[in-house]
């Protein structure tokens, strides 16, 4: 089971995404999708976000020889948006390695999701962020219909919102701001969160989506997260459980006590 978790930047996706792998370690084999990658190639000891990504980026072009169709549509059209949009050409080329990556992870996490819950904060849908807020163009009236139609999308979206002047405030403070909101002042910054915000509001609208979804508000109090990712994580045990069944982590315990 794939759970990817979106929203625009500051929301505290990873957090919670963190949190939420935690919650579902006693009865689920749960794992974020970028430790997939690195325990796939036995690599957990690699830290640093830097090198990461680099073995994220080296895995994702091994994962290129083996996709499926609907990636190889996905990628051909993310590509295609990213010529229309045409941002600055060193941009480009992030965009198009994080595309990759993300397609890569993805086609990962679904030949091992069947047996766990793999959880992204980097993932599929969030490729829109770099589609529809950062390129030049703007948002066109059918774009979200057309990405949700052809992106192979998620057995669970959360999206994570906050108030926007909360958005500004931790993306200003965070040591590590996207690469287009570095040394921007504070209208520039409120005015990109506040597109994003309403690009992934329009995004969980559309039919493909809108049965995925479970919209969350992260307030940024770190008792009220956990609290958030404890009922995230009791939603992902009922979709993912039938009534009366354990999951298999439970079981295996159970045996393991008698």
């Amino acid at each position: 089971m794939i759970v990817e978790f979106i929203g625009a930047s500051g929301s505290g996706k990873t957090s919670l995404a963190r949190k939420v792998a935690h919650a579902l370690e006693e009865t689920d084999d749960a794992v974020m999708a970028s430790d997939l990658v690195l325990r796939r190639l036995h690599l957990e000891e690699v830290t640093g976000p830097t090198a990461r990504n680099m073995v994220a980026d080296l895995n994702a072009v091994v994962e290129m020889l083996r996709l499926k169709a609907e990636q190889r549509t996905f990628l051909a059209y993310a590509l295609r948006m990213l010529n229309r949009h045409r941002p600055r050409s060193f941009l480009t080329l992030n965009y198009v390695r994080s595309v990759v990556r993300r397609i890569g992870m993805d086609g990962i996490a679904r030949r091992r999701g069947n047996h766990m819950v793999v959880l992204a904060d980097e993932g599929i849908v969030l490729v829109a962020y770099l589609l529809f807020v950062y390129g030049n163009t703007g948002l066109h009236e059918d774009d979200l219909a057309e990405f949700a139609e052809i992106a192979p999308l998620p057995d669970r979206v959360v999206h994570v919102k906050a108030p926007l002047e909360s958005l500004v405030d931790r993306t200003l403070a965070r040591p590590d701001p996207p690469r287009e909101l570095r040394a921007r002042d504070r209208e520039t910054v409120t005015r990109f969160l506040g597109s994003a915000a309403d690009m992934f509001a329009g995004l969980v609208t559309t039919p493909q989506l809108r049965d995925r979804v479970l919209e969350v508000e992260n307030l940024g109090d770190a008792a009220e997260q956990q609290a958030l990712a404890v009922k995230i994580a009791d939603s992902i045990r009922t979709l993912r459980q039938p009534a009366g069944i354990a999951s298999p982590r439970a079981m295996a315990d159970s045996h393991k006590e008698v």
